[in-house]
């Protein structure tokens, strides 16, 4: 696309359309930068986290009642003295026979 047809449409003169292609050749300027600093995928849960999660699974809870229990806004029931139920222990459930 020609860069006065690209000034016209989007409101700039043609002196800066050029201008912004030749910074973005040399990489003075970049058009689409991630806006998030930090890390740019899912945390892995770790430790006594996912102990808690395993459990609350392994009880039969949905994962929306285990991240309502884990954020402090779930029903009784969900939290400490559920995990100290010895019925709910850490264990993952055991695989079907197969």
């Amino acid at each position: 696309m020609p860069a006065a047809e690209v000034a016209d449409r989007f409101g700039y003169s043609t002196a800066s359309v050029h201008q912004m292609a030749t910074l973005l050749r040399t990489g003075k300027l970049s058009l689409f930068t991630d806006p998030r600093p930090g890390p740019k995928g899912p945390r892995k849960a770790a430790g006594e986290l996912r102990a808690r999660v395993l459990a609350l699974r392994a009880a039969g809870h949905s994962v929306t009642e285990i991240a309502a229990a884990l954020t402090g806004q779930g029903p009784a029931g969900l939290g400490a003295d559920h995990l100290a139920d010895p019925g709910c222990r850490g264990d993952p459930p055991a695989a079907p026979p197969g």
